[in-house]
């Protein structure tokens, strides 16, 4: 930046990208998809300003910017509709993978709450938590995306066991005749198609996406190196990179990085903000999440991300 220091100006930075789903998708509260059209356009602009590489030549970053891609979860329009755009620009990438959510049916329990709360019939609904019922209301976009929001953040921190327990009432409750359906997840044959792809990496994002913090220790353990086995079992080769789930301050601790440790992997993505460095702790990389931004606002993005 002006009048900063020189020493500080020479720092040599990357970025990483966070993407989740590409996808046109009506029913998004998460803001987690990017349009085909949007990526393919996101990525003509990010080809003619950085060089785009793999998750392991992130750290230490090189003498030109770089930029790395990621994929949170494992939806399937990563291989159906991000891949052959990445293709094109020839820009690799790296896919995080629930391990034990492959070839689900039901989906991830967010998209199961958000397709009820945005579709619910009833407008208004109490909903009975450990600690006490939760009132939400349904009857307005904007009241559907508060409770959705609230109820998110009462059950991010539970059992996956449990929190499947509780959608599964709040959606019987909300719209008990309605089947909306969830977001396509990767089967273990399109894991194994995306593998076998020069441009891809896959990666680990625990078993079935727990907020870590919240977690025994011997739990975190578990997931962790669990979804590194059942992975590297799926496709016969070395899973190195780890994603936490959700991955903001609270979600992980240092408990949670001293198993990816034992777990044997060479880095760990969070979702905190900023940009790698030499310095850079490689079980705590910071990432910077993408929306669907046309061509003007996702490069003045990598203007403030410092991606000449």
């Amino acid at each position: 930046r002006p009048g900063a220091p020189v020493a500080w100006r020479r720092v040599r930075r990357a970025n990483i990208l966070m993407y989740h789903r590409i996808a046109d998708d009506p029913d998004d509260p998460y803001s987690l998809c990017v349009s085909p059209e949007r990526f393919a356009q996101q990525l003509e602009v990010l080809v003619s300003r950085a060089r785009v590489v793999p998750l392991d030549e992130v750290r230490p970053p090189g003498r030109l910017p770089a930029v790395a891609l990621t994929f949170d979860d494992g939806y399937a329009d990563n291989l159906l509709d991000a891949l052959p755009v990445a293709e094109h620009f020839g820009v690799p990438f790296t896919v995080f993978v629930t391990s034990r959510m492959l070839g689900s049916t039901t989906g991830f329990w967010w998209d199961r709450l958000a397709r009820a709360l945005v579709r619910a019939d009833r407008v208004a609904a109490s909903v009975r938590f450990p600690g006490g019922p939760v009132a939400i209301a349904t009857g307005t976009d904007d009241a559907a995306r508060a409770g959705l929001a609230q109820l998110h953040r009462r059950l991010s921190p539970l059992p996956v066991e449990q929190i499947d327990r509780l959608v599964a009432e709040i959606c019987a409750d909300l719209d008990p005749t309605a089947v909306s359906p969830t977001p396509r997840l990767l089967t273990v044959e399109q894991l194994r198609t995306l593998s076998r792809h020069p441009l891809v990496t896959i990666g680990a994002h625990t078993t079935d996406h727990p907020l870590l913090a919240a977690q025994p220790p011997d739990a975190q353990s578990e997931t962790i190196a669990a979804s590194k086995g059942d992975l590297e079992r799926a496709v016969g080769a070395e899973i190195r990179h780890f994603a936490y789930p959700f991955g903001h301050r609270a979600s992980f601790d240092g408990r949670a990085m001293d198993a990816v440790r034992q777990a044997g992997f060479a880095t760990a993505c969070s979702t905190l903000r900023g940009c790698v460095t030499r310095w850079s702790n490689p079980l705590c990389l910071p990432r910077r999440m993408v929306k669907d931004w046309e061509p003007g606002a996702f490069g003045a993005m990598l203007d403030s991300w410092g991606v000449p």
